[in-house]
Order: C-alpha cells, then structure tokens, then sequence
C-alpha cells in the first residue's frame, strides 16, 4: 500500500526531452518539445499534477482551452521549457483543437522551395517527417524575427522580408502555418513578427528566462540603462505588447517536498531506490552545494553516477553519492590555471589543435549543403603519471564545447574498472547508461578493466558493450580513455597491453596521443604558477634553483610524478612558510604571501631527505 502511494505521487513530466531532428538536405534541423499523448495523460491530470507543484500553481489556474498566448517567465529555462510541454499537451488534448491534422497544407512554401525541391527532402519521407500532430516546434528568438522581420529593430520600421517574398526558402516550422509554437525570447529585438504570428496560430508560447544569453544579443549594448526606447527588454512591457499578463513560476527550492520526490522518482525509474526521505533531502542538498542547481536534469545525472559507482544490491545511500564532494563547485570561480595546464606538451597541444579545427571544418562543410566527413573522436591519452592527460581530457572537450562540436557539454571522469557491475548483465545496461547521459567520458586507467584478467564475464561484457557504443556513438561523443603507457615496453606499458588485449577497442581509437615527460625546466616554471595562482610571490632568481631540485628528484626515477611532484614542492614550501610565521604576533599581507629563498631550500631538503630514506642512494643536493 505504501509503495502505491508512492507510485501516485510520480511526475509524469519530469524533463522535456527535447528534440533535434534534420528535415532538409541543407543542414537545416528541427527542435521540437514532444506532446505527452500516452494512456492516462488528460487535461484534468495535467491540472491536478500542476496543484502538486506549489512552483507550478500559478500556471494551473492560468491554463484555458481558450487561451491563445502564454508568456512564462522564470530565472530556470528547464523549467520554462517543462511549462510549455505542460501547456502544449494540455492545448493539443482539447478535442476542438485543428491546427494539429496529418494533412498539412504546405501553405507558406516560396517560389523558392519549388525551385530547390530537388536540394528539399520530402516532408513525408518518414526518416525526416516533421509530425506537428505529436511535437511542439521549439524555436529561438531570432529564427522567428529574422523570418518576419530581417534585421531591423523594434520601432525601426517596416518588416523586412516576408514569407511569401520572392527568393525566400520556407523554415520547417512553417510548413504548417497554424501550428503551435514555444519561443525562447527575451529581447526587443524582432518584436514587429509578434502582429503576423498572433494572426496565424493557435497557441503562442513564449519563454523569457533571466539571464539567458541568444543569438544576436549583442545588438541590445547600444542601449542604456536609461534608455526608455528599449524598454521592450523588459518582460512586462512584451507582455503589453502581447496584450497578455506575465505567469512568473518560481524555481522549487532543494528543501522542498517535489525536490525529493523528484529524486525518489528517478531512482526508481531506474530500477533501484533511495534509503529513505531524510536521506533524498541530504542528497538533493548536497547535490545543490556541488552543482549549484537542483533542476530536474542535474539530479538525473546525479542518481546516474551513484548507479555507476553503487556496489551490491539495495538501496542508494549518502555513500553512493559521495563522489559529489570531490566535485569542484559549479558556480566556483575558475582557479587560474592556465599556466599550470599549458607549461609544456607543446606536441599534444598542436595535435588536438588540428584535430578540433578538423572537425570544425567538417562542420562548416555541412552547413554549406556539402558532405563532411565524420570522424571519430575516440583517443587514447597515453604518458607517466602527472603529465597532464586528464587536465587536457577536460581542455579538449571544453574546445570543442565552445565550437558547437558536442551534442551536450555533459562530462564524467572515471576509473575503467567502475564500469563493471557486481552482477552478471548489469554491467551492459551500466556502459549503456554512461553513453546515454555524457557526451563526454573520461576512463581513468583504461587498464583496470583488464589487468585482473580479460577472462571474467565481466570484464567481456564491459568490453563488447564499449565497442558498441563506440561504434554508434562514433562521432556524438568524446571518449577518452587515458592511462599509464605509451613506452612502446609491453612489460611496462600497461596502456599498450590494453589496447594490444581487445582489437575491437583499439580499432575504434581513432587518435593515440603521447603525453611526454615533463623537463626540470618545466616543472619549476609549473611550480611557480602553482604558488603564484595561489597569491604567494616567489623570490626572483629561484628557478635555477627549483630546477636543479627537479633534475635531482627525477635522476633514477621509474615512478616519477612530473607535475604531482611540483604540487608536492608548492605544499611543502608552504609547510616551511607557515612554521616560519607561526611566531608572528602582527602577520602583515605582504608577510603571509612573499616565499623566502630558505623555504624553497628546506622544503626541497626535506623531500630529497624522505627519497634517501626509501632508496638509500640519493645524491645531495645544495643550494
């Protein structure tokens, strides 16, 4: 009885799943957020799961079969885009409701279609069929207000180009004329396309969210503060403008009821549970303290890693979602680590370079109506320990972020070996879901998948699913699996023994970068950024000394740390700083941040002391 309950209290909308999906063969791509048309979903259930959502109440008292315009406003866009399939589903249930029929009139096509039906792929072509009867077109501001109104601003007169404009192609989302439609808007910019658009549909739903940035927003900066002629900026004067009023919906805080249930729900939808409601509030809090959000996506992703980490059966607990701790802050400033990062590897740096600009050049192929290339982005990150192959695991995949590269900009890093489950199959359906949610994955140690043997059915059924998912996934996603290796010694190369171990997974690494070690040089310019970044000042003249430290430290060395061993330099000179202040009755700013030559010195004796001890054959060193 009490699970039915609990079953009652789900969430039929949780996340709208948008879609992206090509309808021509000139690069052009629909958006759409998906009707909820399944059993059970009607305009009553639409409303009374609205009552239970103390955020959403205002847009249950609003919804009206009548209603022609909604204008949703709210500092969360996941929660704007969850109101519009909210609305649209509640709209395309009312049995009056015509503009959504099989039978689509193409009433807008130009005299330019016509001409290029030959570049057009056929809107009944059921691979690239845009179906108005089950998806809500989900635009951006300016693809409605370049359609309607070119490029003039508000006030500035005329509308520019028109649908029926000779020379003008038809937009997908105007193959059906009186369809509904959800717009991201959130500027002055193109308001003269509001007029056409309140003639021709049936449903308007827009979605002004705070803060959001869009294309050709730089257009607003001419105007000031104080600039009344581009008061349009402002919701409620668009509001005026629709002639409509403002539904404002608050974003669920993550002490709420619905944020705990949200994530109970989840869980359960992916087949497992949380140990209790005073632990789903601390998880939701802590997910809230790591990720700075608790929207509906971000508790998804959490649940999904906990799985990826839970060991045994049973419940998920605080255990599993430790891992968000060891998370940098989502809002955190970013340390200044760009130094630190780039010292050195100028090879891999180059090489990830061509390859980005690669594929950005694919892309631009594509958008100009020829073939691009699709080329997998699979690599193998191979070097010692410290030489920076996880820091520029992140890099590359923040380029290729900032190029529209990636389907999403959702990352993880892993180690291989937490890929396999506990139980026989389940560690198909764990790969699965790490392809479903990231677009980035990092393997950490690639080699502990098979180090203990590639024998068990576990590490098999990790490995034929990964060559599954590489091979579907071969050119949406960014693989990374990075480890120890790249000697070319197969008795010391445990990189090169995995890939040697498994052809299926070494076919599909499209590129293998070799990370090299760092040079003494390096690791004392390394340093300095560290204690730098940090707001202490080194002594001038102190590289050379820093650097014979490093040659010494390295000398003999299999296991040497590169870069971990200028972190080990920072933190112990720090230790000989605070010992030597300790003392300080009235510690000024300038004596907490300036490094003494002789902390430098008996940090590094200490740790030169430490490697004799466990080697008993170190050379001295002096400064």
């Amino acid at each position: 009885m009490q699970h039915q309950r609990s079953m009652e209290q789900d969430y039929r909308f949780l996340m709208p799943g948008i879609h992206s999906v090509p309808v021509n063969q000139r690069g052009e791509v629909a958006t759409s957020i998906p009707y909820r048309l399944e059993e059970g979903v009607t305009q009553g259930s639409i409303r009374q799961e609205l009552e239970r959502q103390p955020h959403m109440r205002a847009l249950a008292r609003a919804l009206d079969p009548e209603r022609k315009v909604y204008l949703l406003h709210s500092s969360s866009q996941e929660l704007l885009d969850l109101a519009a399939q909210y609305i649209g589903t509640f709209h395309r249930l009312d049995e009056r409701a015509d503009w959504y029929g099989d039978d689509v009139e193409d009433e807008a096509v130009t005299e330019e279609d016509e001409a290029d039906a030959d570049d057009l792929l056929p809107m009944e072509t059921p691979e690239f069929r845009f179906d108005f009867s089950r998806e809500l077109p989900y635009l951006e501001q300016f693809e409605v207000s370049q359609f309607y109104g070119g490029n003039t601003f508000s006030g500035a007169g005329g509308f520019g180009f028109m649908p029926q404009e000779r020379g003008r192609r038809t937009p997908w989302w105007m193959r059906n004329c009186a369809a509904p439609l959800a717009v991201r808007w959130n500027s002055a910019y193109g308001i003269q396309a509001l007029q056409s658009l309140q003639e021709q549909r049936a449903l308007l739903i827009f979605l002004w969210c705070d803060g959001t940035a869009w294309q050709g927003e730089e257009l607003d900066v001419f105007a000031s503060d104080n600039d009344d002629s581009f008061s349009g900026n402002r919701v409620d004067d668009f509001a005026f403008e629709l002639e409509t009023d403002v539904l404002r919906l608050d974003v669920p805080q993550a002490e709420s009821p619905y944020k705990r249930q949200v994530l109970c729900q989840i869980a359960r939808q992916r087949g497992t549970r949380i140990a209790g409601g005073k632990v789903a509030g601390q998880v939701v809090q802590m997910v809230e303290a790591r990720r700075g959000n608790v929207e509906n996506s971000t508790l998804s992703k959490a649940v999904a890693n906990a799985i990826l980490r839970h060991k045994g059966g049973g419940a998920l607990t605080l255990r599993d979602f430790a891992y968000l701790n060891g998370l940098r802050q989502a809002n955190a400033p970013e340390k200044n680590t760009a130094q630190q990062t780039l010292v050195g590897q100028e090879a891999v740096k180059r090489q990830l370079q061509q390859i980005v600009d690669n594929l950005a050049f694919q892309k631009r192929r594509q958008e100009l109506g020829l073939k691009g290339d699709s080329i997998h982005c699979t690599f193998a990150f191979l070097g010692a320990p410290g030489t920076g192959k996880t820091t520029w695991a992140l890099r590359l995949a923040e380029e290729m972020k900032q190029k529209g590269l990636l389907e999403n900009t959702d990352s993880i890093c892993i180690s291989a070996a937490e890929l396999k489950a506990m139980y026989v199959g389940h560690t198909t359906g764990r790969v699965k879901a790490l392809f479903d949610q990231y677009s980035v994955i990092i393997l950490d140690e690639a080699y502990s998948l098979t180090e203990e043997g590639d024998t068990d059915c576990f590490t098999r059924e990790a490995l034929a699913q990964l060559c599954v998912e590489l091979e579907k996934h071969a050119s949406d996603r960014l693989v990374i699996f990075a480890g120890y290796g790249g000697s070319g010694d197969p008795r010391s190369d445990r990189m090169l023994r995995f890939l040697q171990c498994n052809p299926g997974i070494s076919s599909r690494v499209a590129f293998k970068i070799r990370f090299e070690d760092f040079q003494p040089r390096e690791l004392a310019e390394v340093f300095t950024s560290m204690m730098e970044s940090g707001g202490y000042q080194v002594p001038e003249g102190s590289l050379g000394a820093v650097e014979a430290f490093f040659r010494r430290l390295k000398t003999g060395r299999e296991d040497f740390g590169n870069c971990r061993e200028a972190r080990n330099l920072a933190d112990r000179v720090k230790v000989q700083m605070s010992a030597r202040l300790s003392s300080e009755k009235r510690l000024t700013p300038q004596q907490a941040s300036q490094v003494l030559p002789e902390d430098i010195t008996a940090a590094a004796e200490e740790i030169l002391g430490e490697e004799r001890m466990l080697r008993r054959a170190a050379p001295a060193i002096g400064f």
